[in-house]
């Protein structure tokens, strides 16, 4: 698959009515991290999408959800927060 085709699918989402979710997954050296860095940058910033990038370390559930709501506000998010801060506070 040629750059521009990744491009042209990843940013086809005019058929979806839900969140897109990609999961890379491939050898190790196989060049997942460069693409999924080329792909944020081909994509740069659009305000109808909410991008999260999820480092391959650092990846407890707490740190996966944080990162998954940071900049989003919401009472719902609120609550996630909250609920966030007990569990750590509970783990402790």
């Amino acid at each position: 698959m040629r750059e521009a085709d990744l491009l042209a699918a990843f940013t086809d989402t005019a058929h979806l009515n839900e969140p897109l979710l990609v999961f890379v997954t491939g050898d190790k050296g196989s060049g997942k991290s460069h693409m999924v860095r080329w792909l944020r940058s081909a994509v740069g910033a659009r305000d109808d999408w909410h991008i999260v990038y999820i480092e391959k370390r650092n990846t407890s559930l707490t740190r996966v959800i944080s990162k998954v709501i940071e900049g989003l506000d919401s009472p719902m998010i609120g609550r996630v927060r909250v609920a966030l801060g007990e569990a750590a506070t509970d783990s402790q």
